[in-house]
């Protein structure tokens, strides 16, 4: 809120994509390196648990995006403190709780949504696989191709939206927002 000017609703651009997604991989690709030698069985259950809901969620009729975002975080909030590095952890977890205006799966049409969630699934999956098999370059090459698959699914799906005429990507989110 400024002083004398009201609210303003912060915009990001491709830039600032860009780099979050740049710093999330390598982050997130070394806490998940980390994370391989260090995680106990009960929070790979806990990893594993969290990849049965979202599942759920992915593969239901109306999948509900705020409970896929919110297992989505908590998915790499767990990874995350299972590293036992503080400074890590609350990095990582800055990232992720990057402003979900620009990240949220009602900004894209209905058919890149579903891909998106599936592929996002599929690479936590294959993640706890990682885990499991307690193998770092595994679950580091999971973790960095999935941020880097995730960043070019969202800048993708920005110029699309930006190549709309302005009427068509209103019409589409109100379309959408009603949808969620």
């Amino acid at each position: 809120m400024l002083p004398h000017r009201g609210a303003r609703v912060a915009t990001w651009s491709p830039h600032d994509l860009e780099n979050i997604y740049e710093l999330r991989a390598l982050v997130e690709s070394h806490a998940a390196s980390r994370a391989a030698q260090t995680i106990q069985s009960p929070d790979i259950d806990k990893l594993s648990t969290l990849c049965e809901a979202e599942e759920a969620e992915v593969l239901s009729s109306e999948p509900r995006r705020d409970v896929i975002r919110d297992l989505n975080r908590e998915f790499h909030s767990t990874l995350v403190r299972a590293v036992p590095n503080e400074r890590l952890q609350e990095i990582v977890i800055s990232l992720v709780e990057f402003p979900s205006t620009l990240l949220s799966p009602n900004a894209q049409s209905g058919v890149l949504m579903q891909s998106r969630l599936q592929r996002n699934l599929a690479d936590h999956l294959d993640l706890v696989d990682a885990l499991r098999a307690r193998d770092s370059a595994w679950a580091e090459a999971v973790m960095r191709s999935h941020m880097l698959g995730e960043r070019a699914t969202l800048l993708r799906e920005r110029k699309r939206r930006e190549g709309l005429p302005a009427a068509a990507v209103a019409a589409e989110a109100i379309v959408e927002g009603a949808q969620a």
